[in-house]
């Protein structure tokens, strides 16, 4: 296994990102390289042009990654496996690419490696990966069994997810066991009843109120969904019977949520604070903001920058629940593609990576292990 190990490591090297992983000097998720030195050739930024460009069909080895896809809310451990059904030689060379730039040596250094009985399935694992949502992050993995045979390159993908996706709940991680019990079936049976993934519905809960349905924020959101005043009104021009408490948005933060613990204002007289209320009211706002982009003239903006088959609507509506739709559209029409770019989108770029993050890890079908 040391062998293994050692004949794994290539293109040794320091990198040098600014990526807060708590600690100072310059890091990657991967590990940390104390002070900035002068950079040197070793330490230049890798090309990938001609790495990707090799073809993959030759090969018959695969890799796999353990989460399926990036985690963006949490700190989670990072597994990859390699597959080669014509055995992991020990001159086998296995590299991480990180932004363009090989941070083989910090992984490979911390990563926990195992190698199953028939020496065709490789397991390197590595615990403590913080990925920032308000970052981009390319991860690129690249196997090669000896000189002679094919490379193959696997890039670990972002988390994808969609509004219309009916996928399965799966565990709410992170979140407690009475949080799950008590919310669980009622974002499942909502979810069902309005057509949308209930996984992304808890996703977007987990993001705005990390399943509190007292919690009121800064800008006077309240409840489960996080609904402000502004969405609040769209939801009672279809639900008109919810009940409101007059003027509660007169009132200042503190005294708001003096006024909830206290039970002046409850479920009884403000609907945000009930979860049922709370979770309808979420979904039709999100369904608000599906329609505001479907318009002619708004998804005219859309197709003007991206492709028909280009899956962007569920971003630009999850953007549109966290900043409003016209300061989203303003940004698509200035910016382009590079939208989420965007100085006033820069709380909107975390939450939509964030939310879509709860949600493809709380889908049940995307937790399992590979080969177990």
């Amino acid at each position: 296994m040391e062998n293994h190990l050692k004949s794994l490591i290539r293109y040794v090297g320091p990198l040098y990102l600014v990526l807060i992983f708590g600690c100072a000097g310059p890091t990657n998720p991967w590990g940390h390289y104390g002070l900035r030195l002068p950079p040197q050739k070793s330490e230049m930024p890798v090309n990938l042009r001609t790495i990707a460009s090799l073809p993959n069909e030759d090969s018959d080895a695969s890799i796999l990654f353990f989460p399926g896809r990036q985690n963006f809310h949490q700190t989670t451990e990072f597994s990859v496996y390699i597959k080669d059904p014509n055995l992991i030689p020990d001159n086998a060379q296995l590299s991480l690419f990180y932004n363009k730039i090989n941070v083989t040596n910090s992984w490979l250094k911390r990563a926990q490696v195992e190698l199953n009985d028939n020496q065709t399935i490789m397991t390197l694992t590595f615990h403590g990966i913080k990925l920032m949502a308000d970052k981009d992050h390319d991860i690129v993995v690249r196997y090669q069994r000896n000189k002679l045979s094919q490379a193959i390159n696997q890039s670990y993908l972002s988390p994808s997810c969609s509004l219309a996706a009916l996928e399965p709940l799966g565990e709410l991680s992170t979140f407690n066991t009475v949080e799950k019990k008590k919310y669980r079936h009622l974002i499942e049976g909502i979810s069902s009843q309005e057509g949308v993934n209930p996984s992304l519905v808890a996703g977007l809960i987990a993001q705005e109120s990390a399943f509190n349905p007292l919690a009121v924020s800064s800008a006077k959101a309240i409840g489960l969904t996080q609904v402000t005043k502004g969405a609040a009104q769209h939801v009672l021009d279809t639900y008109e019977n919810y009940p409101t408490y007059p003027e509660l948005h007169t009132y200042p933060v503190p005294l708001i949520k003096t006024m909830i613990l206290a039970g002046t204002v409850n479920p009884e007289n403000e609907w945000r604070l009930d979860p049922k209320y709370s979770i309808r009211g979420g979904i039709h706002y999100l369904k608000f903001a599906e329609d505001y982009w479907l318009t002619r003239n708004n998804h005219q903006v859309i197709v003007k920058n991206y492709q028909e088959d280009e899956q962007i609507l569920d971003d630009l509506i999850l953007a549109s629940y966290n900043s409003g739709p016209y300061r989203v559209k303003k940004a698509l029409i200035k910016k382009g593609r590079q939208w989420l770019e965007s100085p006033e989108l820069n709380e909107a770029k975390k939450y939509v990576k964030k939310v879509k993050s709860y949600c493809y890890h709380f889908a049940a079908n995307n937790n399992q292990r590979p080969y177990q």
